[in-house]
């Protein structure tokens, strides 16, 4: 999947490109991560950006519609990391924007600061 001029294509061309990179590189490593055996940065930064993609009003069966299975068994299986899946629902977690502008949008788990938030009482958490 070369990209020589990455400005001559679309957004959509080179989100395909990138998640056609790292199916690749879950098929190439077997392991289910996409650097050697064991969870890595590069897992996580992965997990957060598939993790929007497979929301509601995203594309939320991104890995069948576009035939990524790796990715879909990786968000899966991250997904269900005890610690991940308490992060997700923390107010920790840094909640959902839509650019320009960086208004909130909801979202999977998403915590809505209660200063910023459309609708009062959307603070998820103790």
């Amino acid at each position: 999947r070369e990209m020589r001029r990455v400005n001559s294509h679309s957004s959509a061309e080179r989100s395909f490109a990138a998640l056609g990179v790292f199916e690749d590189q879950l098929k190439e490593t077997g392991t289910g991560y996409l650097v050697g055996s064991s969870l890595t940065y590069v897992d996580l930064a992965l997990f957060i950006i598939l993790f929007e993609l497979a929301e509601e009003d995203m594309v939320p069966d991104f890995a069948t519609r576009f035939s990524y299975p790796h990715l879909g068994r990786f968000l899966a299986s991250m997904e269900q990391r005890p610690h991940i899946a308490a992060y997700l629902e923390s107010k920790r977690r840094m909640p959902r924007y839509t650019r320009p502008g960086y208004v909130y949008c909801q979202g999977k788990f998403s915590p809505c600061p209660e200063d910023w938030c459309p609708t009062p009482g959307l603070l998820r958490g103790p």
